[in-house]
């Protein structure tokens, strides 16, 4: 009877041996998502989510995307194109901004025609309001030129990006985060967060290769790896960087 205690006690023991052997390696990965700003200030960017996708599906995801992509890239350089000899480009016509100023400029310099004609006081002020609806078009001509030159962003790319997430977290009012994921899967980490300078919002994208390896690592999701660097490839075109060229 001892000897087969004995036995079961060995085999209960290798058991549990074979199922630790068993269990999948894992990465333990430690981050943090910030901003330097352009006098050198780190800004910490907290409530950011962060996910952890598989990388197949990004790859599979921007494989699809890419074809529209080039397409409303080939239409962006033809109407820049139409600029630069003088045209007015289809897209400017078909603003919502540029098209409300236009109408109300049109209609203000009926009235002005009169105006001139029977009062003086009335002229100047229909003319005042002439000129700001001249200042409304030209806004919205120079939002229309900027995105025509910027594309595509990492929005144009991103923001409709909605994958199975193996994992999510939030960043502390620090912007850290943890993960711990099975070392052997090619993941990649996905975020994405905004930010007030001023009164413009800035936008961020993240998209880089999530670290292998059993030995706990970091990462820092900051300017050097925003997908506009794009640093693993992501991207057959790369997007611009937006933010670059608001604060020029």
């Amino acid at each position: 009877m001892k000897t087969n205690w004995l036995i079961l006690g060995i085999l209960a023991s290798l058991l549990v041996f074979a199922v630790a052997g068993c269990k999948p390696k894992e990465t333990t990965l430690s981050g943090q998502v910030f901003i330097v700003t352009k006098g050198a200030e780190n800004f910490k960017l907290g409530d950011v989510e962060v996910l952890l996708i598989e990388k197949s599906q990004v790859t599979n995801y921007l494989q699809k995307k890419q074809p529209a992509i080039e397409s409303k890239m080939t239409l962006a350089q033809e109407e820049l194109e139409k600029i630069k000899v003088g045209h007015v480009p289809d897209v400017l016509l078909t603003n919502a901004d540029y098209a409300k100023a236009l109408s109300k400029f049109n209609e203000l310099q009926k009235n002005y025609d009169k105006a001139v004609s029977d009062s003086e006081t009335e002229a100047e002020s229909i003319l005042a309001k002439m000129q700001s609806a001249l200042d409304q078009m030209k806004t919205a001509q120079t939002a229309v030129l900027t995105s025509l030159e910027n594309y595509p962003t990492p929005a144009d790319y991103l923001e409709d990006f909605s994958p199975d997430i193996s994992q999510k977290t939030t960043t502390d009012a620090d912007g850290k985060f943890f993960l711990s994921y099975p070392s052997t899967k090619r993941f990649a980490i996905f975020a994405h967060a905004q930010r007030m300078v001023l009164d413009k919002t800035e936008t961020y994208y993240w998209l880089v290769d999530a670290p292998t390896g059993e030995k706990p690592t970091q990462i820092f999701l900051s300017n050097n790896n925003l997908a506009s660097v794009d640093p693993d490839g992501y991207f057959k075109l790369k997007p611009k960087d937006v933010q670059q060229v608001l604060t020029k």
